[in-house]
């Protein structure tokens, strides 16, 4: 994922697949304790505002 703030990320991605059915659930995560993983904190303290933004 490309994000304009942070960088790249890298993700995992998952398909969870329900048999017999039309229905698909698609789960993306980081490695624990990996940069990436600390890009998505980053994200999730400052909201995706840049620091010319926060008060």
């Amino acid at each position: 994922m490309a994000h304009p703030e942070i960088g790249d990320v890298l993700l995992d991605c998952d398909v969870l697949i329900v048999p017999g059915a039309d229905l698909r659930m698609v789960i993306y995560t980081v490695a624990t304790g990996s940069d990436d993983a600390g890009k998505l904190d980053l994200l999730r303290v400052t909201g995706g505002r840049t620091a010319t933004e926060l008060p």
